[in-house]
Formats: structure tokens, sequence, C-alpha cells
């Protein structure tokens, strides 16, 4: 193309085009050029949220990978748990936080996203590459212990609510207490990893640990 077009250029010199016939392949050029431009930038902007869903999905298959993992083979000991995720956390700051700024949490994307520190379409890819991540992480572990014929000590979340095997140590109540709790855990969880993560709060390469330690708490 750029061959034709220097060669149309090199007739008009000879007299070979109008002057309008020259400056309408000029524009053109200039046309095709800036389509291209905004083409390649349109690429490349699909490529940095791609890496950032995949980076996501990592973060977000070993925080259940191991620390999910670890809850489900203990049982759900609080200690063994609570460290398990803090320093899984930790880890991924570290190392996917460059990238993709290590939600791997739908409640921290939606918090970043209330804070206008992300657009909707980003929003939308980590939550589905935190999805695929979390569920890939939950049918590995499954399946190694299957293969391995590892007994699990029980559901975590039955333990916690103080369910071994008689419904009736469910109650509304504890549902309501566990759902309430929930959210004021995450809704602080959340508040911290927005505030370490602003350019003045001083917080700079410890946010990593900060953020890891709340969770842990």
């Amino acid at each position: 193309f750029s061959l034709k077009c220097f060669q149309k250029v090199k007739l008009f010199i000879r007299g070979g085009y109008s002057f309008l016939e020259t400056l309408y392949l000029i524009l053109f050029i200039f046309s095709f050029f800036y389509a291209f431009k905004k083409l390649l930038k349109i690429l490349l902007k699909i490529m940095n949220l791609l890496r950032k869903g995949i980076a996501e999905a990592i973060g977000t298959f070993v925080l259940v990978f191991f620390a999910c993992g670890v809850a489900a083979f203990t049982g759900g000991d609080l200690v063994a748990t609570a460290l398990t995720f803090g320093l899984v956390i930790v880890a991924m700051a570290y190392s996917i936080g460059r990238i993709s700024g290590c939600h791997i949490n739908p409640a921290v994307s939606l918090g970043c996203l209330i804070d206008k520190r992300m657009t909707v379409k980003g929003f939308l890819v980590y939550v589905l590459a935190q999805i695929i991540g979390g569920l890939v992480g939950g049918v590995a572990f499954f399946g190694i212990t299957k293969m391995g014929n590892i007994t699990l000590e029980g559901n975590a979340c039955n333990t916690a609510l103080g369910y071994s095997g008689d419904l009736s140590k469910i109650t509304v109540g504890g549902y309501i207490g566990s759902i309430l709790l929930e959210i004021i855990l995450t809704l602080v969880f959340v508040y911290v990893i927005l505030n370490v993560t602003i350019e003045n709060s001083g917080a700079g390469k410890k946010a990593g640990l900060i953020i890891g330690f709340t969770l842990t708490l």
C-alpha cells in the first residue's frame, strides 16, 4: 500500500495527477494511519485489560486453592485459616498487585468502581475473572483430595455456625448474625484497602502487609 501511494506521489510530481487529486491522496493516507493508530490503541487496551483479568483469575485461584483449602482441610480451624488467608493476600499483593491491583474479591472491585478507580467494563472483567479463578481453584482442590483419598474435616461454614449434623442447631438468628458479621468485616476490609492504596496514604510498599494482616484479623 505504501509503495503504491509513493508511486502515486511520484506520478503527481511528474505531472500525472492534479493538485486536488494529490491532496485527496494525502488526506487518505493520513486518515488511514490515524485509523490504524486508533485501532492499535484499542487493541492495546483490550490486551491490557485481558492481562489484568488473567492476573485476577490467577490470584483468586491461589486464594481459593490454598486458603479455602486449608479451611476445608482443617474443618475451619480459626488460626490456620486466618493466617493462610492473610499470607496469601500478602503474597498476591506483591506479585500481581503491580498488574491488576490484586483485588481477587468482587467486594474490593465494587469498592474501586464506586470510588471511580475503574470502569464498569473493567469491573465486569475483574468479577468474571475472579469467578473463573475461584471456581477452578475449588475444583482443583476438591479433585486433588479425591485423587489422594484425603478425607476433609468438614464444611468450614457449618463448623463456624455450630452445625455438626443436627439441623436444629442452625437458627435464623445464626444466619442473620453471620450475614451481618460478613457485611461489617467486608466493609472494614474494603475501607482499609481503599485508604492504604491512595498515593498520599503513607503506606507505600507496606500496603500489601497491612491489607494481608487486616484480612487475617
